[in-house]
């Protein structure tokens, strides 16, 4: 009876990654408000033969070399004042966020589809598409690869610059979600067991597995850190950190409601989430600060609306999140909100700032990139 949880969900969790939105990923001006992507479970009677995806060749297969502009000052919270939008991209549901070559460029993945920007001509310069029964997995920064899927096993690897597939393997196990780490590797949740293993993207072989965390539920995720230092468990309220170097969990951290986001600060010592919980005998959005160390609750603050797509600045000393259609910036030191960024129409779901902390971007369900720098 302990397996058989699994194979009744099985079909429900691959009917909800398959199905896509109906939009069309190629248009070229802002399109049409849909809100929140709108996914619409399958039966699964048998996996269909594999199609080749289509897709969409890039209009210069390498990126061009351009002159090196003046860099412009680091964000942070003596500088932030003067940050002002440098442009506006548009996309079909813009979502995860990646940044390649010290911030030259910069990737944008939607569900079927990635898109390879120049951050200083804010230019198109490699595109990469899939249609149904397809869907994006995740993007290498390090290898500059897009990995697919159209049936949660078989996992196909393509180069976006010359839109050509490169590998093609069947994971060891049925998977919830696949990404990659920032060292290259192909991170895989276990649909049949708590447990996520790295993957050789040119293989397919395992590299490593992680287990030991601990729910009753049967969905949850994973995240490796920006500096792949430690591993993230998230299922549902319940947070868990894995420190890779000494291979210890860290405490259990827990939460009245689900856990929408959450963000690392950059010296690893403080955990930022965002969840519904309960504040002045009152259930409404919230922001808990946390000790990593211990799991010690540091604060929690009330919010307008529920935050999502948590980010610290690259000196830490500033936390942003989307909150309804504007970004918001806080102190992180001190909880304090310090600048409010607005444009958008619908619901910031994403935030980043790039890694040499220079320029901070943003996306919405208004099909929108944001971009903003500090002006000198």
């Amino acid at each position: 009876m302990k397996n058989y949880w699994y194979r009744l969900v099985i079909p429900i969790l691959l009917g909800l990654t398959l199905a896509c939105s109906f939009t069309n990923p190629f248009s070229t001006q802002p399109p049409a408000n849909h809100g929140n992507i709108t996914i619409t479970p399958a039966e699964l009677q048998a996996i269909p033969p594999t199609p080749t995806p289509t897709t969409s060749p890039s209009s210069s297969p390498t990126p061009a070399s351009t002159s090196t502009p003046e860099l412009s000052p680091i964000i942070n919270k003596t500088t932030i004042n003067r940050l002002k939008e440098i442009g506006t991209l548009y996309q079909t549901n813009p979502g995860k966020l990646y940044w390649l070559d010290h911030s030259q460029y910069l990737a944008v993945q939607s569900p079927h589809q990635v898109v390879l920007y120049d951050t200083n001509t804010l230019v198109s310069i490699a595109t990469f598409s899939v249609e149904e029964p397809y869907v994006i997995l995740g993007f290498s920064v390090k290898e500059k690869l897009v990995a697919v899927t159209n049936d949660q096993v078989t996992i196909e690897i393509w180069d976006i610059l010359t839109n050509e597939k490169q590998y093609s393997f069947h994971s060891p196990f049925m998977f919830l979600n696949a990404y990659f780490t920032s060292k290259g590797e192909l991170a895989v949740d276990s649909i049949e067991e708590i447990a996520v293993s790295l993957l050789d993207p040119h293989t397919g072989d395992i590299l490593q597995t992680f287990k030991g965390f601990q729910t009753a539920a049967p969905v949850y995720s994973t995240i490796f850190t920006k500096d792949n230092s430690k591993l993230i468990w998230i299922s549902r309220g319940t947070i868990q950190l894995y420190d890779l170097q000494t291979k210890q969990l860290g405490p259990v951290i827990s939460h009245e409601d689900f856990i929408n986001s959450q963000a690392l600060s950059p010296d690893g010592t403080l955990l930022v989430t965002s969840a519904g919980g309960t504040i002045d005998d009152s259930f409404q959005p919230l922001l808990y600060f946390w000790k990593t160390a211990n799991g010690e609750l540091i604060n929690k603050m009330a919010t307008d609306e529920m935050v999502w797509g948590l980010d610290f600045s690259a000196e830490g000393d500033i936390l942003c999140g989307g909150a309804g259609k504007q970004i918001i910036l806080w102190d992180s030191s001190n909880y304090t909100q310090l600048l409010n960024l607005s444009g958008f129409n619908d619901t910031v779901n994403y935030t980043s700032f790039s890694p040499d902390g220079r320029i901070l971007a943003g996306t919405s369900f208004d099909n929108s990139i944001r971009l903003w720098k500090v002006i000198p």
